[in-house]
């Protein structure tokens, strides 16, 4: 998973700027240790209770809001217009990181920006530029 992550979104615009391979060894142990920091965190967590209790009552509102939308506009098929009419009907309702690509962007980076000390080695969060890229890493 870790070598797909990189040759997918890293060594495709890394790899014309240099052949050191120290940035990419860098960018593999922190991606490392951040999943193993996911791991152990999750492991303390009741996956189910999170599962019953917050994300099926959420999938079933969201589903609800569908249906009801295609319900109102039967003459709708393409998905993409389904969404923005679902997206105007229920927009106050609906989680923020549904109202654009660009707000859903901006919620994963504050989201993992949150995260990030939980998650990051300490040594790599101190420096700006590095906390940067990690931030924009994970939430990619």
């Amino acid at each position: 998973f870790c070598q797909l992550l990189l040759v997918h979104h890293i060594y495709y615009w890394y790899h014309p700027i240099s052949k050191n391979t120290d940035f990419l060894h860098d960018v593999r142990c922190i991606f490392r240790f951040v999943v193993a920091s996911l791991i152990r965190i999750c492991m303390q967590l009741d996956i189910g209770k999170i599962v019953t209790e917050k994300l099926i009552p959420l999938g079933v509102v969201h589903l609800e809001n569908h249906v009801k939308t295609k319900q109102k506009h039967p003459g709708v098929t393409r998905r993409d217009d389904l969404a923005e009419l679902t997206l105007q009907e229920y927009g106050e309702d609906l989680h923020i990181a549904l109202h654009s690509e660009d707000s859903e962007n901006r919620y994963l980076r504050s989201l993992v920006e949150l995260l990030l000390p939980y998650l990051a080695p300490e040594s790599r969060l101190s420096a700006p530029k590095a906390n940067t890229f990690i931030r924009e890493l994970v939430a990619w």
